[in-house]
């Protein structure tokens, strides 16, 4: 998940460096916990940094935004959206609080939600990952066309993002208006031989389903979680633009039942399961 922190971290970091309150040390805890991935552990660090009650005021809403973070990616996005609206008591001008709620809100389904979180954030600061929440979130409100839009300024503003790209594609081919030389160009202009190139290039006709599995079945546990969770989205994607509904299903529950917690792909499944019914 895109992180919007990394750039004003730093600024309220270096303001607080002086700081020695247990509040302070909690709170650069969270932040290495995340960086090293224990989302569990984060959490537990931002709540005592918050329960401690002298972390510095400007530190508050970011320990909050922070562990609404921590919070979605450890599958516990109810728990993230009570996060970010404590972020916003403190400043309705965080986009980066928008932002982690408007994730959280895919998470659970409530796109319409979600949609506006996003569109607040982008009002505040416009970034990839925010037009790209939004083009999710239009996408599962079935909006094609405007998702296109936004994924279009997405893969603008971050072209060397595969998944901008793919989003794109699938968008476009959902409006019943692909684009397949567009699609090429793009992907020829991200100059990518890993993972997610198979699927994307499944999508333009270079490749087959069978050979994008076969490449999502190698590597270490993790990676092929993670790929296998993708390819059955994203095939599954491809069967339902051609109709073909009984090979599209098996492979979302499978999407839906079997990708990690956090991710996109798993939510986006639940969405297309409950239209395809």
């Amino acid at each position: 998940m895109p992180r919007f922190l990394l750039a004003v971290l730093l600024p309220l970091m270096l303001v607080a460096s002086s700081a020695t309150a247990a509040g302070y040390d909690d709170f650069v805890r969270g932040l290495s916990d995340i960086h090293e991935l224990r989302f569990d552990l984060a959490v537990a660090s931002f709540t005592k940094a918050l329960d401690a009650g002298d972390l510095s005021e400007s530190l508050v809403p970011v320990a909050y935004v922070e562990r609404a973070y921590a919070n979605a990616e450890d599958g516990n996005c109810t728990a993230a959206i009570d996060d970010t609206t404590a972020a916003l008591k403190f400043d309705v001008n965080r986009p980066e609080a928008f932002y982690e709620q408007g994730m959280a809100n895919l998470c659970i389904g409530a796109n319409e939600k979600a949609e506006e979180d996003f569109s607040h954030a982008l009002s505040l600061r416009q970034s990839d990952a925010a037009f790209a929440g939004r083009g999710r979130a239009q996408w599962g409100i079935g909006n094609f066309e405007v998702a296109a839009a936004d994924f279009a300024n997405s893969a603008e503003l971050a072209p060397r993002n595969p998944y901008y790209v793919l989003w794109l594609a699938i968008s476009r081919l959902r409006m019943g208006t692909p684009n397949i030389t567009e699609a090429t160009r793009n992907i020829d202009d991200l100059n990518e031989s890993g993972w997610p190139k198979p699927i994307l290039d499944f999508y333009i006709g270079r490749t087959s389903a069978d050979e994008v599995f076969r490449f999502a079945n190698t590597g270490t546990a993790d990676l092929v979680s993670g790929k296998r969770c993708e390819a059955d989205f994203y095939i599954a994607e491809w069967w339902i633009l051609v109709n073909d509904f009984r090979r599209a299903v098996p492979l979302l529950h499978e999407a839906q039942t079997d990708c990690p917690k956090n991710y996109i792909e798993k939510f986006a499944a639940t969405v297309e399961l409950k239209r395809v019914k």
